[in-house]
């Protein structure tokens, strides 16, 4: 069953650090959002990467809104849908808004991305790819906040260190991993955020939801039990099978 974990009092973390730059660095994991038609992206730091990867296996669900009422440790940060929709006015149910979600690990050039593609494979060197994001994080205080709170900016999309930037102009970070889906115009969408280990096939941590009104929500995994806990379960269904014939043929 799922542990529902609701977001603690984002609303006043907002208003208490509206003016205050907007920080992020690497190993934290940044949302964007990318429009051609629009001048200006938006991202947002969704906190440490460290506080994803610990979910995975817990079956958790995290609203990522500013507003929501929760319990979320304060190293979390929150899309601010009037930013959203502010930015990309009349624009979030064209075919040419995109988001993603990107940030690297601990471990060497370890990214942990969203991919629309599937599970991500090893084809490549995650070298060029895993530069490109921390410029992004790294850069993330070079530009303003909007309305919303200090994790969201908006930077001019060919800006140096912007998600544009270090993304291109087809959503890949290094000319290599793309991590973008075109956002819903009605409905939701689904995002499937991977940790990726050089040389390794990625692992799923859980799944990002979007709805076309700009709310988002983060589905950890399930845990999967062990193989021996099917041999355990199997042990016992056979014990209480000979128990029961034993009872039967008493009788």
């Amino acid at each position: 069953m799922k542990k529902l974990i609701i977001s603690t009092g984002l609303a006043l973390a907002g208003l208490l650090l509206s003016h205050t730059p907007a920080q992020a660095q690497a190993g934290d994991l940044i949302l964007g959002f990318q429009d051609s038609l629009v001048s200006n992206d938006l991202e947002t730091n969704l906190g440490t990467v460290a506080s994803f990867l610990a979910l995975e296996g817990t079956g958790d669900v995290i609203y990522l809104n500013v507003g929501s009422t929760n319990t979320v440790p304060g190293s979390w940060g929150a899309l601010s849908q009037s930013d959203l929709t502010t930015l990309f006015a009349g624009n979030l149910s064209n075919s040419s808004l995109f988001w993603g979600v990107a940030g690297t690990g601990s471990a060497n050039n370890e990214l942990v991305i969203t991919d629309p593609s599937g599970v991500p494979g090893v084809n490549h060197s995650q070298g060029s790819p895993h530069g490109a994001i921390n410029t992004l994080a790294s850069d993330f205080t070079n530009y303003s906040t909007t309305g919303g709170g200090s994790t969201d900016i908006e930077p001019a999309n060919g800006g140096a260190g912007a998600w544009g930037a270090e993304a291109t102009s087809n959503g890949k970070f290094g000319g290599l991993v793309d991590v973008q889906t075109l956002f819903p115009s009605t409905g939701s969408v689904d995002l499937n955020l991977y940790d990726v280990v050089q040389g390794s096939t990625g692992v799923l941590v859980g799944t990002f939801v979007m709805d076309s009104s700009g709310d988002l929500q983060f589905d950890a995994t399930q845990a999967v039990p062990e193989p021996k806990t099917y041999v355990l379960l199997s042990v016992a269904l056979v014990v209480m099978a000979v128990i029961i014939r034993r009872r039967m043929i008493v009788s």
